[in-house]
């Protein structure tokens, strides 16, 4: 088992971020977190604003109605505080 205190930052982040613009989908969303294989997607738009970070507990709890509901739904209001 290894020591939390002697792991770098290299060993447990990933070097790509992958991020997902505020007017996106939660149902993208979903399936950018599933093919990335992430927990946690930053929201920033076309200027490098950060609204926020979407986490998978986010979607599940504010998923509601089907898949047509959902594509009307933008995850800046998942991250609005």
């Amino acid at each position: 088992m290894n020591d939390v205190a002697a792991l770098t930052v290299g060993q447990i982040m990933s070097r790509t971020l992958v991020a997902v613009p505020p007017d996106e989908s939660p149902l993208l969303a979903w399936e950018i977190m599933r093919r990335a294989d992430v927990h946690h997607l930053p929201v920033v738009d076309d200027t490098g604003r950060l609204y926020g970070v979407l986490t998978r507990e986010d979607l599940a709890a504010h998923w509601s109605g089907g898949l047509v509901e959902q594509s009307h739904v933008h995850v800046r209001a998942l991250v609005a505080g």
